[in-house]
């Protein structure tokens, strides 16, 4: 089994690597389009909810159906997947692995993960053994685009899956850390871990920015990645002076 995982990992990155080299362009926007189709048909005939939303759209347009948010995802989440997962067992399981920081047990062999919650309305997402392994694949492939050598990445989230373990490996050395952990201990565990990278919603990365300037964290990522909350001007400009590093952004709408 960790044969074929590897070997889909790499499937993966080698597709990834090529797609961002050729694709430009009307050839993106053509390979986009044939993806999104193929999204959109699966959804509608293994999705009883996506078959009920959509049941008077045209669904090769995709472009216009309507949209689906956190809430409506969690409202009818016993439908909305195509495992036959409950809300109640998938919920249970997520936070049974918060809880005990065991992130390693599964529900009927698939991973299950809680999302960051930022917005105040708690989500689950789910993903086949396979789709971890893309995941990773294709998460490597964006890392090491434009880097020579290993690369160490702390990843702070409120919760671990893994989804997100599935990068690590000798090429990636990746390092969980809890939202919830005090300040003092986070600067502490960076400063031993001294990423390359460190990925969190921009109000951590503002208080590791402090945390900077004032000398306690010794740690000097090459690159920030803002993920889960909106990252305003000033904090970009902030936490880009205190680090002397690029901030990107990956904002997900969790309305």
């Amino acid at each position: 089994m960790e044969l074929v995982r590897l070997a889909t990992i790499a499937r993966h990155f080698v597709a990834a690597r090529r797609r961002w080299v050729s694709l430009r362009g009307d050839a993106l926007t053509r390979y986009q389009d044939e993806r999104a189709h193929k999204i959109v048909a699966y959804a509608a005939a293994h999705a009883p909810f996506y078959a009920a939303h959509w049941a008077s759209h045209d669904l090769t347009e995709w472009r216009t159906l309507p949209v689906v948010d956190k809430r409506l995802m969690m409202e009818h989440f016993d439908t909305f997947n195509t495992a036959g997962l409950t809300r109640d067992e998938a919920m249970a399981a997520a936070i049974a692995a918060e809880h005990s920081h065991d992130f390693r047990p599964t529900v009927h062999g698939l991973t299950v993960g809680l999302s960051s919650g930022t917005s105040g309305h708690r989500g689950l997402f789910v993903a086949t053994g396979g789709e971890t392994a893309g995941w990773a694949g294709v998460m490597l492939a964006r890392a090491l685009h434009s880097w020579q050598g290993r690369l160490r990445v702390a990843f702070f989230l409120r919760a671990n899956s893994n989804l997100y373990e599935s990068i690590g490996g000798s090429l990636i050395q990746f390092r969980y850390f809890d939202l919830m952990l005090p300040l003092d201990e986070a600067v502490a565990r960076l400063n031993l871990f001294l990423p390359d990278v460190i990925v969190g919603p921009p109000s951590l990365l503002g208080m590791l920015a402090r945390e900077r300037r004032v000398g306690h964290l010794r740690a000097r990522p090459r690159r920030l990645i803002s993920v889960a909350e909106v990252l305003e001007p000033q904090d970009r400009l902030s936490i880009t002076e205190a680090f002397d590093a690029p901030v990107h952004e990956i904002y997900q709408c969790t309305e």
